[in-house]
């Protein structure tokens, strides 16, 4: 009897995901409703047997010092040792009685009672194990394993390429001419799609305007928000900042799924990071459902005999071959009633025959070059009834960009090898010029819709985002769009983490410890020998820092404390809800007479510069966004600014100067380095001795009291002045973003590329001298507002 024979009221399927899919297919196609179960062998028997959960996996890796996914591997194959008295099997034995002891192991006591009311039908290769459990299972019901229907050997086209490229795009111009003819897209199969295949299907399809349907999604995990679970877990010590940090993000929901199946864990999320990140390569990418489209589908899909299928790769490594070794080797397996892997190969071969002959039309493609080098047909070429054929070439263009990347590829056979085949000579009779041998590297505009639908209408934007934007509006496309800068944290990024995880603390907490608050930042992290090193004698400057730092509050008039205040200011244009957003390092404040007096520190880990000449280009615009985001923040009333300033908290390097004590040294280092408000109770509210320039460098007085020409002093209405040209500029900003201009326009400050000196696309974008926006500042004034550390 046929499979579908057995689709009655009752039946407890046991068949092959793909399977189960093709027989609800064809009952919705009928129109009918049964009461029906499905389910794999292995979902029967961890049923059947027993399952277990996430807490067994911890439990199991961290009492046997394994890898999550060694634990995964242990756990499976104890379901296959029932009953079995082999010595080698005594210790894997000895852990599942432990497991078992402790609860670990779910046994379903329902289930026998639940299979009397079904009949069991298995369809799919049987192992000896498998049909001792169903022995066992016709005590309780009738059970039906079928037999593999058999099929009738017919020709079978192949063709074979020089390159996947070739092959993609032949496939392409058959489905065009099958739809042509009137078959719908669903009735169109793609089988044994590997990587390098998928890659040209994706790209080649997309310019034929083809939709595809892929069943096997791809992970999460080599993905933007896959780079971000991984940044947050390397410091996340609760399951709380670990939601916090990624629930704007869209993937998050389906990581969600995994944080909720780990919340019985109560310790610290550190020790079971490389369960959840084991659990993200598992995570798959949400799939795009279309009404119409070809599906790719793994090899041996149940599918209609209707269907046309085309079969990738027909290549020596087709089928799979397997090896001895597995968990268990061949003679255990043996034991166990498990395939061995002499007879898995000789299933894969027998399955592979039957299963290409069950298809009435079948395309089998084979390939000569992949991107390892030189490939070979399969050996099954010798058992099938095979037709080689030659493509044919063909005028018919249902691609015109398609076949213009198909001629400039045979351009290149030819100029390698001296060969065009008659498809390239035609092609380039009909295309007179495709630009062969020239580059265009401009950007060219993408749809606007397009682009704010993959931003699904809402963007987020930070000074970094804004700086990077105007030193180079293709970059910021390519950094924060498309997402194609890969994050490396480095030792550096690291102690600065350290540096102000410890600063933020030491001055909001009362009963801060700093020995206390050093060790839980550093235990986040590993390090080598050379980094633990360094980390005695950073350990050292932190506490000097903040020492220096306490000495400096002593002069201040400030009683009130802000650390890593995070500030968002929403904004809004048609079609795109944008956030602005900052962490301020540390916000001090103090309220007198009615008026609140603010200053802005940002910690600084490098060499800072603020050039505020060049603040109406975009650039240097860190500290007054600072100012801009406290000021539209409405954190206070009647605010007054006393300044705005960096403070270096790492390279400290001492340069020697005569008549000064290195500790006297170390301390100028740590002066603020900034804008002061020019009013003179301002800046007593920041340095009660401001006149000896105590906290702010720079700050001087002349003999008659005045402030000298060169201290760095702004008004009130100068600082407003830079709030509302921060404003403008993220305006424009958003302007830009939101018409999708990205070009490419790198800047030249004074006769230097700042833009392109450390850019990660600078293989990328090609630029010329063409694409170089100068921007020249005063010297004189320059100077002035130059290197902060002067």
């Amino acid at each position: 009897m046929n499979l579908y024979d057995y689709i009655q009221d009752g039946t407890l399927f046991i068949v092959p995901s793909f399977t189960r899919q093709k027989i609800l297919r064809t009952i919705d196609e009928k129109g009918n409703f049964y009461r029906l179960k499905f389910m794999t062998m292995g979902e029967f028997l961890e049923r059947f047997l027993f399952s277990y959960d996430e807490e067994a996996l911890v439990y199991f890796s961290k009492t046997y010092h394994v890898k999550p996914s060694i634990a995964k591997i242990y756990l499976e194959h104890m379901k296959y040792i029932e009953s079995a008295n082999i010595p080698s099997l005594e210790f894997l034995q000895k852990q599942k009685v432990e497991l078992d002891e402790k609860g670990l192991l779910h046994r379903d006591a329902l289930f026998p009672s639940i299979l009397a009311s079904y009949r069991v039908v298995v369809s799919g290769d049987v192992s000896p194990f498998e049909r001792k459990i169903l022995e066992r299972v016709e005590q309780i019901t009738s059970v039906t394993i079928l037999d593999q229907d058999e099929v009738v050997p017919h020709s079978v086209p192949m063709y074979s390429f020089l390159n996947a490229s070739f092959m993609v795009s032949f496939v392409a111009n058959k489905v065009m001419k099958l739809v042509k003819q009137g078959v719908s897209l669903n009735s169109i199969y793609l089988m044994n799609v590997g990587d390098e295949v998928s890659f040209e299907l994706e790209r080649t399809f997309s310019l034929y305007g083809i939709p595809l349907r892929n069943q096997e999604s791809s992970s999460l995990y080599g993905t933007y928000f896959g780079a971000k679970v991984k940044k947050v877990l390397e410091t996340a010590t609760t399951f709380q900042e670990i939601e916090e940090a990624l629930q704007e993000e869209e993937c998050f929901p389906m990581f969600l799924n995994v944080l909720n199946r780990y919340s019985f864990y109560e310790g610290n999320v550190q020790d079971i990071k490389e369960f959840l990140l084991e659990e993200l390569r598992n995570c798959q990418k949400q799939k795009v459902n279309y009404e119409e489209a070809v599906s790719i589908v793994p090899f041996s899909s149940l599918i209609q005999e209707d269907c046309h299928v085309f079969l990738f790769d027909f290549n020596q490594d087709f089928p799979t071959t397997y090896k001895d070794e597995d968990f268990f080797r061949d003679d255990v397996k043996k034991e166990l009633g498990l395939w061995t892997s002499t007879e898995k190969n000789l299933h894969s071969r027998t399955d592979a025959i039957r299963d290409i002959y069950s298809f009435s039309n079948i395309t089998l493609l084979y390939r000569k070059m992949s991107n390892d080098g030189e490939m070979y047909p399969s050996s099954l070429l010798d058992e099938l009834l095979v037709e080689k054929k030659e493509v044919e070439p063909t005028l018919t263009i249902y691609s015109p960009l398609s076949k213009k990347l198909d001629l400039a590829r045979k351009f290149d056979l030819h100029q390698k090898y001296g060969i065009i085949d008659q498809e390239g000579k035609e092609l380039a009779g009909f295309y007179q010029d495709i630009g062969y041998q020239s580059y265009q590297h401009a950007y060219t505009s993408i749809s606007v819709s397009d682009f704010l639908e993959h931003c699904n209408h809402h963007l987020t934007l930070s000074y970094s985002d804004l700086n990077q934007f105007y030193e180079c509006s293709f970059a910021y496309y390519l950094s924060k769009i498309l997402k194609l800068d890969a994050f490396e944290e480095s030792f550096y990024t690291i102690v600065g983490n350290v540096f102000h995880a410890v600063l933020a603390t030491c001055f909001s907490k009362p009963d801060f410890s700093f020995e206390k608050s050093w060790q839980q930042e550093v235990s986040k992290y590993s390090f080598d020998a050379r980094g633990k090193f360094f980390l005695t004698k950073l350990k050292s400057d932190l506490e000097f820092i903040i020492a220096t730092i306490r000495k400096q509050m002593t002069v201040s008039s400030f009683d009130h404390i802000l650390c890593e205040k995070r500030i968002e200011i929403p904004k809004h244009v048609p079609g795109l809800d944008i956030t602005f957003k900052g962490f301020v390092d540390k916000i001090l404040y103090t309220e007198d007479m009615g008026m609140t007096y603010v200053a802005i520190i940002d910690y600084k880990t490098g060499n800072p510069e603020l050039n505020l000449k060049l603040a109406e280009y975009g650039l240097s615009l860190q500290l007054p966004v600072y100012l801009y985001l406290v000021s539209k923040s409405h954190l206070f009333s009647n605010v007054k600014f006393t300044g705005f300033y960096l403070q270096k908290i790492l390279n400290n390097e001492i340069t020697i100067q005569k008549g000064k004590a290195y500790q006297e040294q170390k301390e100028d280092n740590l002066k603020l380095q900034g804008y002061t408000n020019s009013s003179s109770v301002a800046m007593m509210k920041i340095d009660q001795d401001y006149a000896s320039s105590s906290v702010v460098k720079g700050l001087k007085c002349k003999k008659n009291g005045e402030i000298s020409s060169n201290s760095k002093v702004k008004t009130d209405a100068e600082m407003d002045a830079l709030v509302s040209l921060v404003d403008q500029k993220i305006d424009e900003c958003i302007e830009s973003i939101v018409k999708a201009d990205f070009t490419i326009n790198p800047k030249v400050i004074n006769g230097k590329n700042e833009s392109c000196g450390y850019c990660p696309f600078r293989a990328i974008c090609y630029h010329d001298d063409r694409d170089l926006i100068r921007i020249t500042t005063l010297e004189k004034e320059g100077e002035e507002d130059a290197e902060m550390d002067e």
